[in-house]
């Protein structure tokens, strides 16, 4: 199967990349189960206009599996993980590691999170709708504003197709929408401590920038916009907008170990300071508006 998994491993739609793909019919007969694998780095952890780190190597790792039920219907589980370098300051990784297991060997161990569902295909709709709880092995989450172990469901829309001459758009460049869902149970993702819903819209043009037989390379341009409902400070809606650029391309040479792919990314991330202003300058010593994270990843698809 070639669903072009891994592209995306370690930003916001790393784990529906993983996740999303459903077999053609006559693929299904042949491999009902399938899976992603990948590593990416960074120079900062940000999540949804968050600053979590900003000092040292970030290192995100992910592991997905699917298990597929019928053509359009699909299990899915898998498990991500957070590494930092920092821990010894300056930094929220070190501001926070005054609550946690201090000189032990896991204190760079900064999240660890698991999640199982299940998934359907539509037409061209796809919907995700998954368990999910981000651990904290460090068990440094505790003195940061709100907590960060959580237990959440997420449900994921993405449509398949959508652009390709459509709106007047070129040949070949597709808008890859999608609406994403996030519903506390306990615990908060989110800068307060309430159980909020955090939603996230989102389209990512992307086109094949050089054709190639073996190695296209492809231009993707993301942008996200993060709302809440009782979710970011001083209860407020918009909680950040960010925009990017990415470069992928297929590794031909390990074509024989599965779908290898490499990519190359920047994402700049405006945040709404009314809504994350005071846990990014009291717990991660931040208070620019605008942050720019750099990365790169590299997954496989098997």
């Amino acid at each position: 199967m070639n669903c072009n998994r891994g592209t995306t491993v370690g930003i916001a739609l790393s784990i529906v990349t993983s996740m999303m793909c459903v077999a053609t019919p006559s693929q299904a007969e042949e491999d009902r189960v399938s899976g992603s694998a990948g590593v990416t780095f960074l120079n900062e952890r940000n999540a949804r206009g968050m600053v979590l780190e900003d000092q040292g190597l970030i290192t995100q790792a992910l592991l997905g599996i699917n298990f597929e039920l019928t053509d359009n219907i699909s299990l899915t589980s898998g498990v991500w993980t957070d590494i930092h370098s920092n821990n010894d300051g300056p930094g929220p990784s070190a501001a926070a590691a005054g609550a946690g297991l201090g000189d032990s060997n896991l204190e760079e161990f900064y999240e660890f999170d698991w999640w199982f569902g299940a998934k359907f295909k539509v037409g061209q709709l796809n919907v995700l709708t998954y368990y999910e709880e981000f651990l904290n092995p460090a068990d440094d989450f505790a003195s940061q504003t709100g907590g960060f172990e959580s237990q959440h469901v997420q449900t994921v829309f993405t449509y398949d197709g959508l652009g390709d001459n459509a709106f007047g758009l070129i040949d070949g460049v597709n808008l890859n929408p999608h609406l994403r869902l996030l519903f506390e149970i306990d615990g908060s993702v989110g800068p307060t401590a309430d159980d909020g819903v955090y939603i996230e819209i989102g389209v990512a043009p992307s086109f094949t920038a050089i054709p190639d037989d073996t190695s296209p390379v492809t231009l993707t341009f993301p942008i996200t916009v993060g709302l809440g409902s009782d979710f970011y400070e001083n209860d407020e809606t918009l909680g950040y907008v960010a925009i990017g650029t990415k470069a992928s391309m297929p590794i031909s040479q390990l074509s024989d170990w599965g779908d290898w792919s490499l990519t190359l990314g920047v994402n700049a991330i405006m945040a709404n300071d009314d809504a994350v202003g005071n846990f990014n300058s009291g717990v991660a010593g931040q208070s620019d508006d605008t942050r720019v994270i750099g990365y790169l990843s590299i997954g496989v698809g098997f």
